[in-house]
């Protein structure tokens, strides 16, 4: 399909972090400026700049015949790595770097221009147009940015820094500057919150690629090759966003929370292919934060930001889904550098996303309903002299929002029962306080896979340790968790979710792909209607519960079923028993009718005395034929079945129903 790229890059695999396609064979240049046998140049960039800088690079080195890879880092990091060769190059800087760093060398044909603009609360009165204006003002500005720290004056009145303009945003909402200042790629867009607006511009500048010394002898290749874009057009475009690829696939990229094989994942990303099936224009790239593995938002960005930036160049996505808080949260700090432009359908969220208005219109999604006090309404019909319910989340992001959720719908008292809540503590610590609960306490748990110590379980670990050290009774809410000793509840299936965001992220690409302008429908904040109930059967069956006593939409698992489920053909056989049992007896009073037909139509004595001779005796011979073909096969078919339900041995039960079979 045709789309317009420019600097909406955001790129994945499938869980393998790969680099861009490289070549087969090295050439005598490669070799002559050390260049590895792929043909690949290892890149560098500042982790906030825009991705129109990866585009015009591998560009300019696929005509060379390279490859590229692009990492990042906070700049002063970042000039550090290409100057002492630990990566090949550095994507973007100002001229004169050299003199500080020398095995950096310039290529001199411009790559951009990088400006920076400066931003104040709303009414602040400030007009701010050179460095020396900031004098006396407290600055924030983006991590270890080197041009910017060398060139705020000495009597500022104080700095903080962040990692991605967003926070900064944040921070000059809540005050804890006076203004904040970022750099700027070739005039890209820049989304600020409501309340903060731009005072100036503080400086603009050509900005230039820089070459490890090593890869000298490429400098004036490269240099060719950004004029030629320049010349034929390609550069112009690229910048304005305006590029255009001619293929016929429509790119999704699903950026996903925890790692793969985790159970609920897994459950989404299983919906989101079952909403993308059958579409063969679709390529679907999925990468996974590992957020329940990394505990801060600063470790699952480092874990997925270089695979997003670098991989898969050539395939910018029409759109994003990203599910759970955690991946939203990363493409709203990075949505400018990242995304810009790109529409995002997000699922599987819970509370409020901080950030979410960096997106702006290009943004739709799902909300989880959390079922707590459905499930605790039915935890009290089912043990009525319930006291104490005790909810159990972790205090991860996904975590506290559930447990705000469902403090929101049950408070400290519900149904007569006294709630209260898990602490951030570890493993040990959570069943000691869940062994001193009352008898008549039960557990309710929602969101929990890592404790205080930081130490990871699984659902059914988590699970089937708790139900394993308790006999108080246990009820769930998260899909995946059912199964391992909890007796049930109203549980959110992400499949559900995923599905839903596929589909709706389906119906936004294609519109963009016939060139219309896409719709995004509204935020869905109320999602019950996409949770069900599920209960194990061998759990209520332990503890005495009645089916009876269930919703009766309810979902069995563990179910046990009869000897009929397991071998309908025993159900037929006893149908065909009773069918013929009627057939005889129907044939029999069909021959008493007709000797009594037969009776009424004689007249004299002699006759019917002859005529009940011979009906006796065809109805003697009928009878002894008719016992023997039905009394040698039914005798084997009831000893058969007989024998079948009084025994649990399956193979023999086969084997007896076989026999029945053949009897009949």
């Amino acid at each position: 399909m045709k789309r317009p790229i420019g600097s909406l890059i955001a790129v994945t695999t499938a869980v393998c972090f790969l680099v861009a396609p490289s070549l087969a064979y090295a050439t005598d240049e490669q070799e002559s400026t050390g260049l590895d046998s792929r043909g690949t140049l290892n890149f560098i960039i500042n982790i906030d700049e825009s991705t129109v800088i990866d585009r015009i690079l591998y560009h300019a080195l696929e005509r060379l015949g390279y490859s590229i890879t692009m990492d990042a880092a906070p700049m002063t990091y970042a000039i550090q790595m290409a100057n002492s060769g630990e990566r090949d190059a550095l994507a973007s800087q100002t001229a004169g770097l050299e003199r500080m760093f020398p095995n950096l060398v310039m290529v001199p044909e411009q790559l951009g221009e990088v400006s920076f603009p400066v931003f104040a609360r709303v009414g602040s009165g400030l007009s701010l147009d050179s460095w020396d204006d900031l004098s006396g003002l407290s600055v924030g500005h983006v991590y270890q940015k080197t041009h910017i720290m060398n060139h705020l004056p000495s009597d500022i009145a104080g700095s903080v820094q962040y990692e991605t303009f967003s926070e900064l945003n944040s921070a000059l909402a809540a005050g804890e500057c006076d203004v904040i200042i970022t750099s700027r790629t070739m005039d890209s867009d820049l989304v600020t919150l409501e309340g903060i607006e731009q005072v100036g511009n503080l400086e603009s500048l050509p900005s230039y690629t820089y070459l490890n010394k090593r890869f000298e002898a490429l400098v004036p290749e490269i240099a060719r090759c950004l004029a030629e874009m320049k010349a034929d057009g390609t550069y112009d475009s690229i910048i304005k966003g305006t590029w255009q690829q001619d293929d016929d696939k429509i790119n999704v990229l699903h950026i996903s929370s925890y790692y793969p094989d985790d159970t609920w994942d897994a459950r989404v990303k299983e919906g989101v292919m079952s909403g993308l099936k059958g579409e063969e224009s679709i390529t679907y790239y999925n990468i996974p934060l590992y957020s329940n593995r990394f505990r801060t938002d600063y470790e699952q960005a480092k874990n997925a930001y270089y695979s997003i930036r670098t991989t898969v160049l050539t395939n910018p996505p029409d759109v994003v889904i990203v599910s759970d808080n955690s991946a939203l949260s990363l493409v709203c700090n990075y949505y400018g550098s990242l995304f810009s432009g790109i529409p995002v359908v997000a699922c599987d969220l819970n509370g409020e996303i901080k950030g979410l208005w960096e997106l702006g219109d290009n943004f739709t999604g799902l909300w989880e309903t959390i079922p707590a006090e459905k499930t605790s309404q039915v935890i009290k019909e089912l043990f009525p002299d319930t006291t104490d319910l005790f909810v159990i989340n972790d205090y991860t992001e996904d975590g506290i929002a559930w447990r705000e959720g469902i403090e929101l719908s049950l408070g400290n008292e519900f149904e007569g029962m006294k709630v209260t809540y898990s602490e951030n503590v570890g493993h040990d610590e959570l069943h000691a306080t869940i062994n001193s609960l009352p008898e008549t306490a039960a557990v309710l748990v929602g969101c929990y896979t890592t404790d205080a110590d930081g130490l990871y379980y699984t659902p059914s670990e988590f699970d089937g340790m708790l139900t394993s050290h308790t006999s108080l009774p246990v009820f769930g809410m998260m899909y995946g968790r059912i199964g391992n000793g909890e007796v049930g509840g109203m549980y959110i299936d992400p499949e559900q979710h995923g599905f839903t965001a596929a589909q709706t992220a389906l119906g936004i690409a294609e519109a963009i792909a016939r060139g219309e302008e896409p719709f995004l429908p509204e935020p869905d904040y109320d999602t019950a209607e996409k949770n069900y109930w599920i209960f194990d059967e061998q759990v209520i069956t332990a503890r005495g519960i009645d089916k009876n006593d269930l919703p009766a939409d309810a979902v069995f698992i563990n179910h046990k079923p009869t000897l009929i489920e397991t071998n309908p053909v025993a159900l037929a056989l006893g149908a065909t028993m009773i069918v013929g049992l009627l057939i005889f007896i129907i044939l029999i009073q069909r021959k008493n009718h007709s000797l009594s037909e037969a009776q009424k139509n004689l007249h004299t004595a002699e006759e019917l005395r002859e005529a009940a001779d011979s009906a006796s005796e065809a109805k003697s011979r009928f009878l002894s034929n008719m016992s023997h073909e039905i009394r040698t096969p039914m005798n084997a078919i009831i000893g058969m079945t007989k024998i079948s339900l009084e025994s649990d041995d399956l193979q023999r039960i086969k084997k007896n129903l076989g026999s029945v079979e053949a009897s009949s």
